[in-house]
């Protein structure tokens, strides 16, 4: 009811804040959660088959999960996910916003279909994504009763010098130390000592002998080829048990900091270890807890 003042003006109501409905802040997801959302999506069908997309969507959520989303810019996403060197040119080569269009319809065709309980969204204008619970929020906890898991182990073996120069062994030899030093900072992965697996430097050994003599669920390996001023390093996983690969990725670059590209391939193979999951069940003992935690099944 609105009153007239002694004034002459006119006075509103008195209003508390209560009288005002409040929209309560959403949960944060926490990463885990979004770690293993991410999982989900990489293993569907839609996904599986899109090498590049897959890598597109891992590199972007990982770096949003590490609050390292202000480097995600479209020059930066066209020089670490699609090979791009430094002259790269956004007004002439549009293969980051056209991805990127391909990769927000992928997802909307995913939920379009999933139960899942994260959606992890990438809004028109922005290759930083953004993740919010559905339905009514966070995943009922795992039963207090249930069996710990055990922490999956990697070793990570000395990267091989295709190369007719022996002096690109310690480039090598610097990859392997990088990605060893990258896993050690995931706190889901026991990581074999670097005096332990470099012990099969140059040796000639069945992957699976090393995985018992090391006790490591999954080792990973790799050989650098170089043609003048440039690099092709490939990294692959392999799990011990079988001696089947789990994934492999090539990158080539141009040999201008080794430091920044060992640094990029350890960050790209500790990526990769978080989000890929065997495309088939381990029926190994020892991968039990690896794979349960690298597909997230629900």
């Amino acid at each position: 009811m609105i009153r007239k003042s002694l004034t002459g003006g006119f006075q509103m109501p008195a209003v508390t804040l209560a009288e005002f409905p409040v929209n309560p802040i959403p949960e944060a997801v926490p990463g885990n959660a979004v770690r293993d959302q991410l999982a989900r999506i990489l293993n569907s069908s839609g996904f599986a088959s899109s090498t590049r997309l897959c890598r597109f969507l891992t590199h972007i959520v990982n770096r949003t999960l590490d609050g390292d989303d202000d480097s995600i810019k479209e020059f930066s996403v066209a020089m670490e996910v699609f090979d791009r060197t430094a002259d790269y040119d956004p007004n002439i080569d549009a293969i980051v916003r056209v991805e990127a269009r391909r990769l927000r319809a992928k997802l909307k065709a995913y939920y379009e279909t999933a139960n899942d309980p994260v959606l992890i969204e990438l809004r028109p204008g922005s290759y930083v994504p953004s993740f919010r619970w559905l339905g009514t929020g966070p995943v009922p906890e795992q039963r207090q009763d249930a069996q710990p898991r055990r922490r999956p182990s990697v070793a990570v073996l000395p990267f091989v010098n295709m190369s007719p120069e022996p002096e690109q062994d310690c480039f090598c030899d610097g990859i392997s130390e990088e990605i060893l030093n990258s896993l050690t900072h995931l706190p889901e992965l026991d990581v074999i000592a670097r005096t332990s697996s470099f012990q099969f430097k140059g040796v000639a050994i069945d992957i699976r002998d090393v995985g018992q003599r090391l006790g490591a669920d999954l080792v990973i390996e790799g050989s650098v080829r170089k043609a003048g001023e440039q690099v092709r390093i490939t990294a692959q996983a392999v799990e011990t048990a079988c001696g089947h690969h789990l994934w492999s990725e090539t990158f080539g670059r141009e040999l201008k900091d080794a430091f920044a590209i060992q640094e990029e391939i350890a960050r790209a193979v500790a990526d990769l270890l978080r989000v890929h999951a065997p495309a088939r069940p381990a029926s190994a003992r020892k991968l039990d807890a690896y794979t349960e935690y690298l597909r997230a099944a629900s």
